[in-house]
């Protein structure tokens, strides 16, 4: 089935990451292999992944690896707030909002807690370049939380985990044919940095 060969590359997917010295993403390698093997096992959704893995996109969805550090030394209870922006055309455009709080350290790890919210606005009416339109949507990101244990002694991020939940209703037209969709949506990210490349088991 399409669907399924789609979702095999897009799990076996390796992507190369350059990080600069405070800790932004510079730059993103391995999305051309994976849309490749997208066109050939799904030509029409093509158009839509190459908006999901555009550089911008790709960088955001990396971005905890520097994007919530303090911009000075703070102490166990000081908060700070990041605003995520994500446009992605014709889909619409995303706003993470995050609130840390700097929690405790443990030797060389620091831990950060924080909570999230999105807020999601539709694309224009003249947005195009996919086979379908997104006439209006209303989706709300229910509070999200999460944690991040940044390394001190290595300076840089040990591991972060993130859960957000979207719920929301959509009208899409296809082929002048319009239909609602109800969203309801559950994301969890984890990320963890290591000394060593270690290649996923096989599932």
């Amino acid at each position: 089935m399409p669907k399924y060969r789609l979702n095999q590359r897009a799990v076996k997917a390796e992507f190369t990451i350059i990080v600069q010295p405070d800790g932004g993403i510079r730059q993103v390698e391995g999305q051309e292999k994976l849309l490749k093997e997208i066109a050939f096992a799904s030509p029409g959704t093509s158009s839509l992944m190459k908006l999901i893995l555009s550089d911008e996109a790709l960088k955001k969805s990396f971005a905890p690896f520097g994007a919530y550090l303090p911009t000075a030394a703070v102490a166990p209870g000081a908060t700070w707030t990041r605003n995520d922006p994500l446009d992605l055309g014709p889909i619409g455009r995303y706003v993470t909002a995050f609130n840390f709080t700097y929690h405790a350290a443990v030797g060389s790890a620091h831990e950060i807690r924080f909570k999230s919210s999105l807020k999601y606005t539709p694309p224009s009416k003249d947005a195009g370049g996919l086979p379908f339109v997104i006439k209006s949507a209303e989706l709300t990101g229910e509070p999200g939380e999460g944690k991040i244990v940044f390394d001190a002694e290595k300076g840089r991020l040990r591991e972060s985990s993130h859960t957000m939940r979207l719920v929301g209703t959509l009208l899409i037209e296809v082929g002048r044919q319009e239909t609602y969709v109800d969203l309801e949506q559950t994301q969890t990210s984890r990320v963890r940095t290591m000394d060593t490349y270690v290649r996923p088991e096989k599932k």
